[in-house]
Protein backbone atom coordinates (compact mmCIF):
# COMPACT_ATOMS: atom_id res chain seq x y z
CA UNK A 1 0.00 0.00 0.00
CA UNK A 2 1.46 3.35 -0.93
CA UNK A 3 0.43 6.70 0.42
CA UNK A 4 -0.93 9.47 -1.75
CA UNK A 5 1.34 12.47 -2.07
CA UNK A 6 0.58 15.26 0.40
CA UNK A 7 -1.14 18.29 -1.03
CA UNK A 8 -1.45 21.64 0.68
CA UNK A 9 -4.06 24.08 -0.54
CA UNK A 10 -4.72 27.65 0.50
CA UNK A 11 -8.45 28.14 0.24
CA UNK A 12 -8.71 31.85 0.74
CA UNK A 13 -9.91 34.26 3.33
CA UNK A 14 -12.14 33.23 6.22
CA UNK A 15 -15.42 33.70 4.34
CA UNK A 16 -14.34 31.65 1.34
CA UNK A 17 -12.63 29.04 3.54
CA UNK A 18 -15.76 28.60 5.65
CA UNK A 19 -17.91 27.96 2.57
CA UNK A 20 -15.34 25.57 1.11
CA UNK A 21 -14.87 23.64 4.34
CA UNK A 22 -18.64 23.39 4.90
CA UNK A 23 -18.81 21.67 1.51
CA UNK A 24 -15.74 19.45 2.10
CA UNK A 25 -16.66 18.45 5.64
CA UNK A 26 -20.41 18.26 5.21
CA UNK A 27 -22.64 15.27 4.53
CA UNK A 28 -22.23 13.73 1.12
CA UNK A 29 -18.74 15.08 0.51
CA UNK A 30 -16.78 12.73 -1.74
CA UNK A 31 -13.37 14.09 -0.78
CA UNK A 32 -12.30 15.35 2.61
CA UNK A 33 -9.09 17.02 3.75
CA UNK A 34 -6.83 14.93 5.96
CA UNK A 35 -6.26 17.93 8.21
CA UNK A 36 -7.20 21.62 8.33
CA UNK A 37 -4.65 24.23 9.40
CA UNK A 38 -6.10 27.61 10.39
CA UNK A 39 -3.77 30.61 10.28
CA UNK A 40 -5.81 33.79 10.49
CA UNK A 41 -5.10 36.94 12.46
CA UNK A 42 -4.69 35.15 15.77
CA UNK A 43 -4.02 38.38 17.66
CA UNK A 44 -7.56 39.47 16.81
CA UNK A 45 -9.26 36.24 17.79
CA UNK A 46 -10.18 35.49 14.17
CA UNK A 47 -8.69 31.99 14.22
CA UNK A 48 -10.59 31.02 17.39
CA UNK A 49 -13.85 32.42 16.00
CA UNK A 50 -13.35 30.57 12.71
CA UNK A 51 -12.54 27.29 14.46
CA UNK A 52 -15.64 27.70 16.64
CA UNK A 53 -17.76 27.89 13.50
CA UNK A 54 -16.26 24.87 11.68
CA UNK A 55 -15.05 22.73 14.58
CA UNK A 56 -18.17 20.58 14.86
CA UNK A 57 -18.10 19.78 11.14
CA UNK A 58 -14.47 18.68 11.33
CA UNK A 59 -14.96 16.67 14.51
CA UNK A 60 -17.99 14.87 13.06
CA UNK A 61 -15.86 13.44 10.26
CA UNK A 62 -12.63 13.01 12.27
CA UNK A 63 -10.66 15.72 10.47
CA UNK A 64 -8.16 17.28 12.89
CA UNK A 65 -8.01 21.06 13.14
CA UNK A 66 -4.65 22.70 13.83
CA UNK A 67 -4.23 26.40 14.53
CA UNK A 68 -1.23 28.64 14.03
CA UNK A 69 -0.60 31.45 16.51
CA UNK A 70 2.00 34.18 16.55
CA UNK A 71 2.98 33.43 20.13
CA UNK A 72 3.50 30.41 22.30
CA UNK A 73 1.87 32.18 25.26
CA UNK A 74 -0.68 30.18 27.24
CA UNK A 75 -3.72 32.48 26.83
CA UNK A 76 -3.93 32.45 23.00
CA UNK A 77 -3.13 28.73 22.99
CA UNK A 78 -5.91 27.96 25.49
CA UNK A 79 -8.38 30.12 23.55
CA UNK A 80 -7.65 28.20 20.36
CA UNK A 81 -7.91 24.82 22.08
CA UNK A 82 -11.15 25.87 23.78
CA UNK A 83 -12.58 26.95 20.43
CA UNK A 84 -12.06 23.43 19.07
CA UNK A 85 -8.49 23.24 17.76
CA UNK A 86 -6.91 19.83 18.22
CA UNK A 87 -3.39 21.30 18.25
CA UNK A 88 -1.77 24.73 18.27
CA UNK A 89 1.52 25.59 16.61
CA UNK A 90 3.59 28.78 16.63
CA UNK A 91 4.38 30.90 13.59
CA UNK A 92 8.11 31.66 13.63
CA UNK A 93 9.97 34.31 11.67
CA UNK A 94 13.35 32.63 12.02
CA UNK A 95 13.70 30.11 9.18
CA UNK A 96 15.26 27.33 11.30
CA UNK A 97 12.58 27.69 13.99
CA UNK A 98 9.90 27.75 11.29
CA UNK A 99 11.23 24.51 9.78
CA UNK A 100 11.23 22.87 13.22
CA UNK A 101 7.60 23.92 13.78
CA UNK A 102 6.62 22.57 10.36
CA UNK A 103 8.17 19.25 11.36
CA UNK A 104 5.93 19.28 14.45
CA UNK A 105 2.88 19.86 12.24
CA UNK A 106 3.85 16.92 10.03
CA UNK A 107 4.39 14.75 13.10
CA UNK A 108 0.92 15.72 14.36
CA UNK A 109 -0.57 14.90 10.95
CA UNK A 110 1.01 11.45 10.92
CA UNK A 111 -0.18 10.68 14.46
CA UNK A 112 -3.70 12.04 14.03
CA UNK A 113 -4.68 10.81 10.59
CA UNK A 114 -4.79 7.52 8.77
CA UNK A 115 -3.45 8.98 5.54
CA UNK A 116 -0.04 7.43 5.86
CA UNK A 117 0.43 3.65 6.02
CA UNK A 118 2.78 3.94 8.98
CA UNK A 119 1.40 5.67 12.05
CA UNK A 120 3.75 7.07 14.66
Amino acid sequence: MSASPARVAWIGNARRAERTLARLLGPGATQRPDMVIVDLKSYSGASAAFISRIGNLAAAVNVPLAAITDTGAADPRHALLKSGADAVFVRHHDLDAYRAEMAKIIDFWVRETVTWPIRA
